[in-house]
């Protein structure tokens, strides 16, 4: 006797996974100035995983990128996050700030204190 059981299970369109590509066309086909497009919703952590980050194809025009999903409904949008670039300036005035921080906010010192008690 057999336990064997066999399921006719085509990958293509029975998986619980599957890469989703996805693209954005902007208009005229160009390029966002200092911006990244992200696929912003739960499924990417909300553009905080890297494979958020959609790539520009020049010769398409479209931005793209391809997320492995598992299979349900996903709500998301296209967003555009700022490319931060530090400046001399920026880096800068960091570095005062957190020197000016730390000369002036010291920790506080408990004082022990002797009670008594009649």
């Amino acid at each position: 006797m057999s336990n064997e059981t066999t399921e006719n299970i085509n990958p293509l369109w029975n998986a619980d996974y599957a890469k989703v590509h996805f693209t954005y066309r902007p208009s005229g086909g160009i390029r966002f100035n200092n911006q990244d497009l992200v696929v912003f919703g739960e499924l990417t952590n909300y553009g905080k995983d890297p494979s958020a980050v959609m790539d520009f194809n020049e010769e398409k025009g479209i931005y793209e990128t391809d997320l492995f999903l598992k299979q349900g409904y996903y709500d998301y949008q296209y967003a555009t996050k700022e490319i931060f670039k530090p400046t001399i300036g920026a880096l800068l005035f960091i570095q005062i700030e957190r020197i000016l921080f730390q000369n002036i906010v010291k920790p506080t010192q408990k004082r022990k204190r002797n009670i008594f008690q009649f």
